[in-house]
């Protein structure tokens, strides 16, 4: 992971921690690019740009 990729995720783990726990646990937007996730029958995540999953709560 590049250093511009974790930045982006911390920028948008901040945003989230002003927006409330409970949007910040339904993201609806990659922390990486800004597009928009799908959802995968088990109800995690995904970015189609990054290839990163939304599962449990945290990203893999």
């Amino acid at each position: 992971m590049g250093y511009e990729t974790l930045a982006n995720m911390i920028e948008y783990n901040k945003e989230m921690e002003e927006l409330g726990r409970e949007e910040s646990t339904n993201p609806t937007e990659c922390p990486i690019c800004g597009g928009a996730l799908d959802e995968n029958s088990r109800g995690d995540k995904s970015c189609p740009i990054d290839a990163i999953i939304w599962s449990g709560g945290i990203w893999r």
